[in-house]
């Protein structure tokens, strides 16, 4: 099993290997973005949080998932909604048992500098819950959401992309949805996840330089 500690090196190691990857690839196909897309990820995240009555704990590194899919307004420009979700197989136990997941579901942008090249930059906005089924916790608030990525194209339709993405949310108080008792005040908490994404996006030819 792979230790937390080594994630992101192993990252920065995947990013620069896509780079190395695509980069050449990219200057000789000469394909734009064009049309709809769709990606699906797994990676390694870790989740922060505090609040009120608990202060801040130290974060927990688990597994994450998620998924995206959107449009394209130009060949710079992505636009499209994300899911990103992260658990943990014990419970956090900050106050009594509040949380065995996490998750963020966002409206977000894709910026890429250049039209046919592999880098880009991800912003956006939307909302972030915190729960635990057994326990019954739930807390739903709004989040922002950040990230960086780079596609390494095996086709033209397919590509691979290394990408990190950052959720952070504000949730105020967590209640049991069942008694709609208190559970925490002034709850936040942070994803950070990186991860290995397989996107579909339609191509054309490009060769103009833009």
């Amino acid at each position: 099993m792979i230790k937390p500690r080594w994630c992101p090196k192993l990252f920065v190691l995947t990013i620069c290997l896509a780079a190395l990857v695509s980069a050449p690839a990219s200057a000789q196909r000469g394909w734009v973005r064009d049309g709809g897309w769709v990606a699906a990820q797994v990676g390694y995240g870790w989740a922060s949080w505090s609040c009120l009555t608990c202060g801040p704990a130290r974060a927990q590194g688990s597994w994450t998932g998620g998924y995206s899919a959107g449009g394209t307004v130009n060949p710079h420009l992505l636009i499209g909604g994300e899911f990103n979700i992260w658990g943990l197989s014990t419970p956090v136990r900050s106050v009594g048992k509040i949380a065995d997941h996490m998750c963020g579901l966002a409206a977000e942008v894709l910026v890429y500098p250049h039209a046919s090249g592999p880098f880009f930059v991800k912003a956006g906005a939307g909302i972030s819950a915190v729960g635990d089924d057994s326990a019954g916790t739930l807390g739903v608030g709004p989040a922002f959401v950040a990230g960086l990525g780079l596609d390494s194209q095996l086709s033209w339709r397919v590509s691979v992309t290394p990408v990190v993405t950052m959720y952070s949310g504000s949730l105020g108080t967590l209640r049991d949805p069942r008694s709609r008792a208190s559970r925490a005040y002034l709850w936040n908490q942070r994803i950070v996840a990186f991860g290995l994404a397989i996107t579909a996006q339609d191509r054309r030819p490009g060769w103009k330089k833009v």
